[in-house]
């Protein structure tokens, strides 16, 4: 589902719901988890991150504030197309969003010395990052190149460094 002009819209804020985003990607409204996917798609599709870096279900008439524990998506597949520097590396979430990896969308790793600290993330939207499930970082790794001492992909038609954080 395409995402939402949130951007253009300015309504009301009506205060907090019982909803949150958990670590995995699990919506929970009010104690139980959201099993329609159409739900949690167009959800997703409205969600926003505020200048004071909540989060935010946006509709032209309403906003209200949502807890998300850790990323509010979760990046679950990845596919190639092309191969060596042509090709393009394509991320897509647990809410359906694909994103190809180049500008706009970029890796982080958080390195503490030579360890990763937490999980890979991606850029998605609008200050909306994706967490790295293990299974796709695996694959990412399998992807890496090195280019002039650095380390990283090819995507999009550029060599992209995995960001430190």
């Amino acid at each position: 589902m395409k995402p939402a002009p949130v951007h253009l819209w300015n309504p009301p804020y009506c205060g907090e719901i019982d909803l949150i985003i958990k670590s995995d990607g699990t919506w929970v409204h009010e104690g139980a988890v959201i099993r329609r996917q159409k739900l949690i798609e167009l959800f997703s599709s409205i969600l926003t991150l505020g200048s004071d870096r909540e989060f935010y279900l946006v509709s032209p008439h309403e906003k209200v504030r949502i807890k998300v524990e850790h990323h509010p998506f979760v990046i679950q597949k990845i596919d190639v197309e092309g191969e060596g520097s042509r090709q393009t590396v394509l991320l897509t979430t647990n809410v359906g969003e694909t994103v190809a990896v180049g500008k706009g969308h970029l890796i982080q790793i958080n390195l503490e010395g030579e360890f990763v600290t937490t999980a890979p993330t991606v850029h998605i939207r609008d200050g909306l990052v994706a967490q790295i499930n293990r299974s796709v970082y695996y694959q990412l790794a399998n992807l890496m190149v090195q280019k002039d001492d650095r380390i990283g992909i090819w995507s999009s038609g550029a060599f992209y460094c995995f960001e430190k954080l």
